[in-house]
């Protein structure tokens, strides 16, 4: 192997026999690159890997997205399913995967190489292949390990679209810092953002929020996909072709900004500070009359009279000061 190339080996074992491991080699695009930050968010993706074969190979590919792969080969097993997947310069070699059907305790097998034919098998418990008759099940398996293959051909890392450019420059407005999204608090800084930016007009998309969960948080499902998605990027120190926002636009956000962030770096729970403004906020517009008390907003939300009160004083305040700017 050359001097230059690197090499990634990570194993992670779980419960019950879980197991999820990569091996990795490539060479560096340039001599720049962060070597610690790649390291470290393969120690975070490690540490929360998942059975989903195609977003394992979309993550890595994001994270070594510095290096040219030369080989890349991903194992996952769980109590029903094994799988190897394995690309040789970003070319998929070879796929196999084992899936147990546990209600008739049976594995249907699958090996896939470019240049042999695709084999499908069916066995019983004791590993011999039997005949096996339920046609509109075997149809269904064949048709979904087929779009997998397919996916697993084609994968690409992630690249920034315009959505994620927005809300990346919203995000430095307002928390007056870089958005790392392998951080474990990012969702809820970036839901609780865009949630308190609505009540003063400042709208990236349609992300559709409502209070949910056991703690009334304002969050949408479709920003919590989104977020999750760019994980593998880890810290945006910069982006090419910025998104350019209005000027207007971009002095409001400022405003909220330094209003939220004054008001967070007082309390000791800066996470629970964000949840406890968004949600006073989000169900006093949206959620309850425009005559509803302080008391009403406070038993809806679960927050106490002095939290509800001094929320509503923020938005006073602020928007006091966006006023003095227009």
């Amino acid at each position: 192997m050359s001097l230059n190339n690197v090499e990634f080996n990570e194993c992670i074992q779980g419960k019950n026999g879980d197991s999820f491991e990569f091996r990795y080699e490539g060479t560096p695009k340039s001599d720049n690159i962060d070597k610690n930050k790649v390291q470290g968010l393969i120690t975070k993706f490690m540490n929360k890997y998942h059975g989903d074969m195609v977003t394992n190979v979309k993550f890595l590919r994001t994270i070594l997205r510095d290096y040219d792969e030369r080989l890349l080969v991903i194992s996952y097993q769980n109590g029903e399913v094994k799988e190897t997947i394995k690309f040789d310069n970003s070319h998929i070699s070879l796929f196999e995967k084992m899936d147990k059907d546990s209600e008739f305790d049976e594995n249907f097998i699958v090996k896939f190489t470019p240049s042999d034919n695709i084999s499908f098998m069916f066995t019983d418990a004791n590993n011999k292949v039997i005949d096996y008759s339920n046609i509109k099940n075997i149809s269904d398996r064949i048709t979904k390990v087929l779009q997998e293959i397919y996916y697993l051909s084609n994968v690409k890392p992630i690249e920034l679209d315009q959505d994620s450019k927005v809300i990346i420059e919203v995000y430095k407005l307002f928390y007056n810092e870089n958005p790392d999204f392998s951080d474990k608090n990012i969702n809820i800084k970036i839901q609780t953002m865009l949630s308190i930016l609505a009540e003063f007009y400042i709208s990236v998309g349609d992300y559709g929020f409502s209070l949910s969960g056991k703690r009334n948080i304002p969050m949408s499902m479709n920003l919590s996909n989104l977020v999750y998605e760019l994980f593998p990027l880890g810290e945006i120190k910069g982006i090419d072709n910025p998104i350019q926002l209005r000027e207007d636009a971009k002095k409001t956000i400022s405003i909220v900004g330094e209003g939220i962030r004054n008001t967070i770096d007082s309390t000791d729970n800066q996470e629970e500070a964000l949840i406890t403004i968004s949600k006073v906020i989000h169900a006093a517009r949206y959620n309850l009359s425009s005559t509803a008390s302080i008391e009403d907003v406070a038993k809806y939300t679960d927050c106490s009279s002095d939290e509800v009160e001094s929320s509503m004083k923020l938005v006073k305040r602020i928007n006091k000061k966006i006023h003095n700017y227009q």
